[in-house]
């Protein structure tokens, strides 16, 4: 800090002070002081302010000017010899601060108290206007430092003396419990004593020492600027990461954009005190979009027409948020609890009559209710390539758009399809909801869909490997033995035919099962205990003989034109 005197004293010198210290040290005291939650004091830049303000105090409510301190560099003060070239500049000063904002109060501020002449002349500056004038010299001056102790250390600092003092003190060992702890706060204190704008806190991380800053006031920025900036290489070979970069700098994203460290590079600029920020090799950054989350409710619908301008469908959504950009914006709605859309808008020009837009689609139906599945794919299939619509914003039209002829259509998935039908009947003639599986084994996709057809009123064949649990009743000897011996045809009824399905037991009804060629397990005391004629209670375990299966169909079950049950193969896509 340039000075005509060693500033590293108990107290500042008003009279002795350089006038870029003075300048610094009554703005930063004028704006500490007169900033509260009713008002707010700013300090301009260059001679004269602002209209002939240096210092101002605002009402916050209404913007209004109340106060404005003229600062004058006169430390000889402005009689005597001073007084033929210093008062003109005062009057004018003053006259320049009335004629544009009409202050309520107006003070002169120098680096001396004022001899009681120089006070009788501002005193008669107003003539008549209604003003409140004054002079603050070095008494209010020591006195506002008083109370903000930290400005003048700040003022006063001389970084080199106070890394010379504390030299000593770091070395030394750490023998109580508070030595530590009363260190560090001693660092923190000396640290944010270094300016009158900032407070600095500090960290130490596996990469090193870190500093963060944080304002004293709002004006801190146009006192002392501290920038971070962000530098990308331009020769970046990823095509999809250009893409990504591109995406978010145009219109922001949701997502985050990883960067690779070779690829990015952190760089601080501020006040000499401020540390450089350190780049670490090994870790890469992530790019964010500012997100804007709605404070209400907001509806988006989409109207599908065809080309006769004739309403087509109609999906409605609620914005999730906005990301911004350099073009314009990203609206993310969700839809159906499944369905991701992201609209971009561009901001339009001067020339430009139309909103210009683009739509993204994310489809995540994992865990989704079966009805909001069905509609998201509904949803999507719907926006074909050249499908046109209408967007609105809580029923305000943003504009007709219309979906690229070359855009690829949504591919669909017939073993999805199939799947999310059939549990849309289940759901129907059961009354149940289910979520759509993560995934489902060969075995239970078959049994969702014999479970379907069942409630369907049609027959079907249950996969192969399904038992049968028969307990015997005594009777019907001859036919146990022909099933163990040779195999043989069965048929049974059951009434209440179970399935298991996402932790549900459902009752598939009243059914018929039976099977060309039945047989089961082997062994010697099933023999006997047949021979004997002991069976009345024994369990057996039946299954169809290969290639046979078992066939199965409900009571109500749909017959052809002689009467036969109908029977449905499952044709499963992607499966059977």
């Amino acid at each position: 800090m340039a000075s005509p005197y060693n500033l590293h004293e108990d107290r500042i010198d008003w009279s002795r002070i350089s006038e870029d210290d003075f300048n610094r040290a009554v703005e930063a005291l004028l704006v500490r002081d007169y900033t509260n939650e009713h008002q707010v004091a700013r300090a301009f830049d260059g001679k004269g302010g602002d209209g002939g303000i240096d210092v101002g105090v605002w009402r916050r409510s209404d913007n209004k000017i109340l106060h404005i301190f003229q600062l004058k560099y006169f430390p000889e003060g402005f009689t005597g010899g001073y007084r033929a070239a210093r008062q003109p500049q005062i009057r004018k000063s003053f006259e320049t601060a009335w004629r544009n904002h009409e202050p309520e109060a107006w003070t002169l501020v120098m680096p001396r108290n004022p001899h009681k002449n120089e006070y009788a002349f501002v005193i008669d500056l107003p003539s008549g206007k209604d003003v409140n004038v004054d002079i603050l010299g070095t008494a209010q001056l020591d006195g506002l430092l008083s109370e903000h102790r930290d400005i003048e250390k700040a003022i006063l600092r001389n970084g080199l003396l106070e890394v010379l003092e504390r030299i000593n003190s770091e070395k030394a060992a750490l023998t109580r419990s508070t030595d530590l702890q009363e260190r560090i706060q001693g660092l923190q204190t000396l640290a944010s004593d270094r300016s009158p704008y900032w407070d600095t806190s500090f960290q130490m991380t596996p990469f090193g020492y870190e500093e963060f800053y944080t304002p004293k006031h709002p004006d801190a920025m146009k006192h002392e600027p501290i920038q971070t900036r962000f530098m990308i290489s331009a020769d970046i070979e990823n095509n999809d990461l250009k893409k990504s970069l591109q995406k978010i700098l145009d219109f922001g994203s949701f997502d985050e954009v990883e960067i690779p460290p070779e690829a990015g590079k952190l760089e601080r600029t501020g006040p000499p005190w401020v540390a450089p920020l350190r780049n670490n090799n090994d870790t890469a950054f992530f790019l964010k979009s500012r997100i804007s989350m709605p404070n209400k409710k907001e509806i988006v619908t989409l109207d599908l027409r065809d080309q006769w301008g004739y309403s087509q469908g109609r999906f409605e959504g609620a914005v999730q948020g906005r990301a911004y950009g350099l073009r314009g914006v990203s609206v993310q709605v969700p839809f159906n609890n499944c369905l991701t859309a992201v609209i971009r808008l561009e901001t339009p020009s001067d020339k430009q009559f139309q909103t210009k837009g683009t739509f993204d689609f994310k489809l995540n139906i994992d865990g989704a209710l079966v009805d909001d599945a069905r509609q998201g794919i509904k949803m999507l299939q719907s926006f074909a390539p050249g499908t046109s619509f209408n967007v609105y914003f809580n029923g305000k039209s943003a504009g007709l758009m219309q979906i690229n002829d070359d855009r690829e259509p949504w591919l669909s998935d017939d073993y999805l399809l199939g799947l999310l039908e059939d549990l849309d009947v289940v759901q129907q003639k059961t009354g149940l909801s289910f979520v759509v599986p993560d995934s489902l084994s060969p075995r239970e996709r078959i049994m969702l869909r014999v479970a379907r057809t069942l409630l369907g009123g049609k027959g079907t064949h249950l996969p192969e490997g399904g038992e049968f649990t028969m307990v015997s009743n005594g009777e019907h000897v001859e036919l146990l033995e022909d099933i163990l011996l040779n195999g043989s045809p069965v048929i049974f009824s059951q009434p209440h035919f179970p399935f298991e399905f996402q932790g549900s037991r459902i009752d598939l009804g009243e059914v018929t099962v039976f099977s060309r060629r039945v047989v089961t397990d082997d062994n010697e005391e099933l023999r006997a205990a047949i021979q004997a004629g002991d069976i009345d209670g024994r369990q057996f375990q039946l299954k169809a003989a290969s290639p046979e299966t078992w066939r199965i169909y409900p009571t109500n079950v749909s017959g052809d034109e002689e009467g036969n049950p109908i029977f449905l193969d499952w044709e499963i896509p992607g499966l059977c």
